[in-house]
């Protein structure tokens, strides 16, 4: 009898301790809530996505075609009250005409009438890219334009080996490591890698549509989110 009773017991114990387990696993903690757009602004479609990235901190790519101007021609209001980041910029690219994608966990705007040269500088691939160490984005779109213009002013070559850059950033503008080596890179991946790292941020094709006098006609801007001030500056209209 006393053996059977403890039996039971050791049985119940051993239920409850199970259930114990479960719900422990079972519980996990809830996901970080994603940052919602709140904005009521009249100003370019530029500076209304620079906003939304500010706000939400999401990777975004901006792809302009032959006529990078639509980004900056017109001032208009926009309201957002609790837009989540992808309806607002669902709403920014359909202003534009753009498409919206997402690629790798980057938000890509891209306009329709993007030029084949664009879209060869942005395709160009890298079979070895040599980054080096810790940088601020501003000195990974220099050290990108550079590559570029290595590779497409001798197209023999299909690596590249870094340079050195004196920035004339802020000293407290956030770095971010990539890895040291890429292997078999597109420069539109190199951008979307640098803008997922660290603090995270936006790059803008300022991509000429056909000219390539010097290295800043294939510049991609890349910048932080962790250097507003900067970001400000970058990402402004250019007149």
């Amino acid at each position: 009898m006393e053996l059977r009773l403890l039996s039971a017991m050791l049985c119940l114990f051993a239920s409850v301790t199970a259930r114990n387990v479960t719900s422990r696993r079972a519980v996990a903690p809830p996901p970080p809530a994603t940052a919602l757009v709140n904005l009521s602004l009249r100003a370019t479609p530029l500076e209304i996505l620079r906003e939304i990235g500010l706000q939400t901190r999401v990777p975004i790519g901006i792809i302009p075609g032959e006529d990078s101007g639509a980004l900056c021609r017109t001032k208009k209001t926009f309201v957002f009250l609790g837009e989540d980041p992808r309806g607002a910029l669902d709403a920014m690219a359909q202003e534009l005409h753009y498409t919206l994608n997402e690629e790798e966990g980057v938000f890509l705007l891209a306009a329709p009438d993007v030029t084949p040269h664009q879209r060869d500088v942005l395709d160009h691939r890298f079979r070895v890219y040599r980054h080096g160490g810790k940088s601020i984005l501003q000195m990974v779109s220099v050290q990108l334009k550079e590559a570029l213009w290595v590779a497409f002013a001798n197209p023999v070559s299909s690596s590249y080996g870094g340079a050195l850059y004196h920035s004339a950033h802020s000293a407290d503008a956030p770095k971010i490591s990539l890895p040291p080596v890429l292997r078999n890179v597109t420069a539109q991946e190199i951008a979307g890698l640098a803008v997922k790292a660290g603090p995270r941020g936006i790059y803008l094709s300022r991509i000429q549509p056909s000219r390539m006098a010097s290295p800043d006609d294939l510049t991609i801007q890349i910048s932080s989110y962790g250097d507003p001030k900067q970001l400000n500056s970058d990402l402004r209209c250019q007149q």
